[in-house]
């Protein structure tokens, strides 16, 4: 959202407050160095945002940010007021198969009274109907619930995801999953879907240091991976 949330004068004056703001984020925030990080452009007044489109993708890049997307049209209280609304937006990913996503700046205060609520604070009945509306959606099998940068991480590695084979026989099949991304920055797992021989009815599927045991439907298994992190070993569960 950049240092001040002024603006910005030029190209310099965006580096500093883009930059800055970033580095600072790590400092205070643990995790892997590099990493993506989001990225939000602060709402200013006219004529106080004075760098181009393609100047600022510029810095993104350089910075290692992805964009959020817009708020227009998905802020709770601002836009939507009640849980059915919001859910109204899941149920839209499910039908068409794509992301929807809901946007909430601040939650009402209620037994802690500071002076200062948000601007737009959800009413916390309304917060709780939502996560139970989207928590039966995920628990049937319907829905995804992530965050922006996972969801770019998924959509980035799979747009040039490969997988080759090893080797498969019998006793075991073993493959390797491989994209163009940056392994330091996109390592979300990708959801693989696997023929194995019609005799086996559990598989177990390794890789690295992870395994998880999968049932065998219609002579496929189903399970994650992480491209570029080593090969996965399927084998047969007696």
């Amino acid at each position: 959202h950049t240092m001040s949330h002024q603006g910005v004068k030029d190209m310099e004056d965006a580096d500093r407050e883009i930059g800055g703001c970033t580095e600072y984020i790590k400092t205070i925030i643990p995790g892997n160095n590099p990493r993506l990080i989001s990225w939000a452009q602060p709402g200013v007044g006219k004529g106080k945002w004075n760098i181009t489109g393609e100047q600022l993708s510029t810095l993104l890049a350089k910075y290692q940010l992805v964009d959020r997307p817009t708020f227009r049209d998905h802020g709770a209280v601002y836009h939507m007021q009640t849980a059915e609304q919001m859910l109204a937006l899941a149920d839209k990913a499910i039908t068409k198969g794509e992301m929807e996503y809901v946007i909430i700046h601040g939650l009402e205060r209620r037994e802690i009274k500071w002076g200062y609520q948000d601007f737009w604070p959800l009413n916390l009945d309304v917060y709780r109907e939502l996560l139970d509306g989207l928590a039966e959606r995920q628990s049937n099998g319907d829905l995804w619930i992530t965050d922006h940068i996972s969801y770019h991480q998924y959509l980035t590695e799979r747009a040039s995801a490969k997988v080759n084979v090893i080797k498969a026989d019998d006793h075991g099949i073993e493959l390797q999953l491989s994209c163009d991304a940056d392994s330091r920055l996109y390592d979300e797992s990708l959801t693989l879907i696997t023929y194995v021989p019609t005799d086996w009815t559990t598989c177990r599927v390794t890789q690295n240091e992870t395994s998880e045991d999968v049932s065998v439907n219609d002579g496929m298994v189903q399970f994650s991976a992480i491209p570029g992190s080593g090969t996965m070993l399927l084998t047969p569960i007696p």
